[in-house]
């Protein structure tokens, strides 16, 4: 008992020890601009039209229902917004105000359709919502809020540096499965789709290059605490990572900014003091820029207990896909919020709708009227987006014909490169399927390996 206690005092004293904040703030300045960038894709898009003002339907979260779209001109006008604040974040001027507004802008773009899920995104709005409880504003940057002559206490720094590993560590775990180890997929899939002039596509698409990527990328998820966290290990490892994710942004069409915000916060892994080249860059002499002295300062209580509940839901939020009832890799309930990272690959060879009405009547619906192509890919994914746009069909068949019908579809899906199979019940009303995260879908089909 002892043992950990002086264990944990030692540690509490690790994480209130004084730093250097410049690490911090160059990262504020890398991951704001990453923040920028992402707003300009939206413009440059047109996502308000695209995604919220031609589809009819729009696929809700669970207990998100409530949550609707705004006019055009507001949501256009909240992305320009956004431009700014990200640009107020850069320069570290109404440093809190701004991430938390931005964080919330961004947010509600991103809950308000399930399309618009990814990983990155998800990663990107914790690492916002992350830094409004830091200094990193005081340091390089214009803000009349000058830090202190101590630095920032380590635990700044650290917990970003937990969240990556979090992320590494799960995008590893859900790796050992049986496709991902013994068929290599999606990797062959995802290799195989890569244009003819990649110069990227002769190496990765051998035997070697596939071997390389599935394996070695598994191996660098499930060791990144150990490779970023011993010291006499990660200055050779940090390359690795960076050529890892140099390498998925040549690979990846999907996934945009995120392998250049991954490679930024190699830097959240050292001490300005280890900087040796920003020092320089900085014209600091060897014997400047050196670690504070060991100085603990006492951290507002309330704050470590806020952390301790955040990273307990980082670690168990995950999970919770395992203990529903519902076939995890099949139907994806539980996979969003998990890092659950480029494991599946679907192409979707059948896809039709139809309407039958009491009268007798059958009419085969064109979905391209009511949602969008990124919407249309989601469906090969998420049967709770079939169901949701086979409500919206109703209503609006319903409201043409005065009449009431039930809705039906044929959705054939390939996973991962094996025949295609039926993906949900082509005999069942989905508009009146019933729906919860916690009861068994009778009305998706079960997946045949």
């Amino acid at each position: 008992m002892n043992t950990f206690n002086e264990r944990r005092r030692a540690f509490s004293e690790y994480l209130t020890e004084m730093i250097d904040g410049r690490v911090l703030g160059l990262f504020r300045i890398l991951f704001s601009i990453v923040l920028f960038w992402t707003v300009v894709s939206y413009l440059q898009m047109d996502l308000v039209h695209n995604m919220f003002v031609f589809p009819s339907v729009n696929f809700k979260y669970d207990g998100l229902t409530w949550l609707e779209p705004l006019s055009e001109g507001w949501m256009n006008g909240i992305l320009y917004a956004m431009l700014v604040l990200s640009a107020l974040m850069v320069v570290g001027v109404w440093f809190r105000w701004a991430t938390w507004l931005y964080t919330l802008g961004f947010l509600y773009f991103f809950l308000l359709d399930t399309s618009l899920y990814n990983n990155h995104l998800y990663l990107y709005a914790l690492l916002a919502l992350m830094l409004t409880f830091t200094d990193a504003h005081k340091y390089l940057s214009l803000s009349k809020d000058k830090p202190g002559s101590l630095g920032i206490p380590r635990w700044q720094q650290w917990v970003f540096q937990l969240q990556f590993v979090i992320v590494y560590f799960y995008a590893g775990v859900v790796k050992l499965s049986e496709d991902w180890l013994f068929r290599q997929e999606p990797i062959r899939i995802i290799i195989g789709e890569l244009p003819s002039d990649s110069i990227y596509k002769a190496f990765f698409k051998s035997e070697a290059g596939i071997y390389l990527f599935t394996y070695g990328g598994l191996i660098l998820d499930l060791a990144a605490p150990l490779l970023l966290w011993y010291k006499p290990i990660r200055k050779w490892a940090v390359y690795i990572f960076i050529f890892f994710h140099f390498s998925n942004s040549r690979i990846f069409d999907d996934i945009g900014t995120f392998p250049f915000a991954m490679i930024a916060s190699m830097l959240l892994f050292y001490e300005w003091s280890e900087l040796l080249w920003l020092r320089r860059l900085f014209g600091e002499t060897s014997q400047e820029g050196k670690k504070n002295p060991r100085q603990v300062i006492p951290v507002v209580k309330e704050l470590p207990r806020l952390w301790l509940v955040y990273f307990f839901l980082q670690l168990l939020v995950p999970l919770r896909g395992f203990f529903l009832p519902n076939d995890l890799d099949w139907t994806l309930i539980g996979q969003r919020f998990s890092w659950r990272v480029k494991l599946d690959a679907r192409v979707m060879t059948e896809l039709a709708f139809e309407a039958h009405l009491v009268t007798g009547q059958v009419m085969p619906v064109e979905v391209t009227s009511f949602i969008n192509t990124h919407q249309i890919r989601n469906l090969a994914y998420d049967p709770r987006a079939i169901r949701e746009l086979a409500i919206g069909v109703q209503q609006a068949v319903m409201d043409q014909q005065g009449v009431p019908c039930k809705v039906k579809a044929r959705i054939k899906v390939s996973r991962n490169g094996r025949p295609a199979q039926e993906f949900v019940d082509p005999t069942v009303d989905l508009a009146t399927a019933r729906y919860s995260p916690w009861e068994k879908l009778t009305w998706v089909r079960d997946f045949k390996k």
